[in-house]
């Protein structure tokens, strides 16, 4: 324990040790499901999303009827915009019984809006909003999948109930319901609300593209 680095790597070149062909920790085979699904969440910890991958992969591989590890791989694939891979691993979640239900319909109906999929999306947001009366995302976006399939007054209906019921991005939710008013050709009420789009997205012009709502008022 007393040599230098310089020692040990003069003492390892003058005597050489045959390199083991399996690294111990990286002997997987020794590895359970759980142990590789706690592993993939160190890596995403630690940012190595591939590797994360790789390992909720395997654990699913050693159990197919792993809920906990489908939810994640879902997460995975959904924030790398792997929709059509996100909706099967929800999907399976479910199937297989997940713990948190509310959370993967909503995430899952997310996904689906992603594909443009309104129809799927309202499915799943219905059940997230049946199992919680007061999900207020779910209710938001079930309003925007509405007025993205055209029926419009359902989409406001949603959006409105959604900002009663606490949902707290209101200058995206006003001006879903300006642009739907609008998409109606009711321009009068897509100016008001338009207007109070802009009260809350003048505040934060940084990360809000503001100069939208001006152009489309």
């Amino acid at each position: 324990n007393s040599d230098s680095p310089f020692d040990r790597a003069t003492a390892s070149a003058l005597n050489p040790q045959p390199r083991p062909t399996t690294e111990p920790q990286h002997n997987e085979a020794s590895l359970s499901a759980e142990d590789l699904f706690e592993r993939a969440m160190d890596e995403v910890d630690s940012g190595l999303i591939a590797d994360a991958m790789r390992s909720l992969d395997l654990a699913i591989e050693l159990n197919p009827l792993y809920a906990e590890a489908y939810f994640e791989r879902g997460q995975l694939h959904y924030d790398h915009e792997q929709y059509f891979n996100a909706v099967n691993d929800y999907q399976s979640a479910l199937q297989n019984d997940y713990d948190y239900p509310i959370e993967t319909y909503y995430k899952l109906g997310l996904a689906y809006f992603h594909q443009d999929d309104y129809t799927q999306a309202i499915e799943a947001f219905n059940m997230a909003i049946e199992l919680d009366s007061d999900y207020e995302s779910a209710i938001y976006w079930r309003g925007r999948s509405y007025a993205e399939s055209g029926d419009y007054q359902d989409g406001i209906d949603d959006m409105l109930q959604s900002i009663e019921k606490g949902y707290d991005q209101l200058q995206y939710a006003y001006f879903w319901i300006a642009k739907a008013y609008a998409d109606s050709e009711n321009y009068e009420s897509a100016i008001r609300y338009y207007n109070i789009s802009i009260t809350h997205s003048a505040k934060d012009c940084e990360t809000y593209s503001c100069w939208i709502d001006y152009n489309n008022r």
